[in-house]
């Protein structure tokens, strides 16, 4: 799975498909030249807590802009639930860690890797 190449687009619908999944309530942000600098590619929230969800998509190598990063760690210090994701896997990975349960039935059906 991580050796296949995939654009940012596709790795966004990819990630898209998980939290679909998971029935993890979500929108793509498109920016603009109206948009705030640095919001998030992926916005949603977590059931039932309700907690924000914000995940900036990178393709592998890829850096989050001073403005991504400092938008991140804002909300993050606010309580959101905020990753940095170069595969649907960290999407997956992160969501575990944080004790969303129904994330640990997918990382158990497909691995560690």
């Amino acid at each position: 799975m991580n050796s296949i190449k995939l654009s940012e687009t596709q790795l966004t619908k990819t990630i898209r498909d998980v939290l679909d999944i998971l029935k993890i309530p979500h929108f793509k942000h498109f920016g603009g030249p109206l948009s705030p600098k640095g919001v998030p590619d992926l916005i949603g929230v977590l059931p039932p807590s309700g907690r924000m969800l914000l995940i900036e998509v990178k393709k592998p190598g890829g850096k989050t802009s001073p403005e991504q990063s400092a938008f991140l760690r804002k909300f993050g210090l606010s309580g959101a639930f905020c990753l940095v994701a170069f595969s649907a896997q960290d999407v997956i990975v992160g969501l575990v860690a944080e004790g969303y349960e129904p994330a640990k039935k997918i990382h158990l059906q497909f691995g560690k890797d």
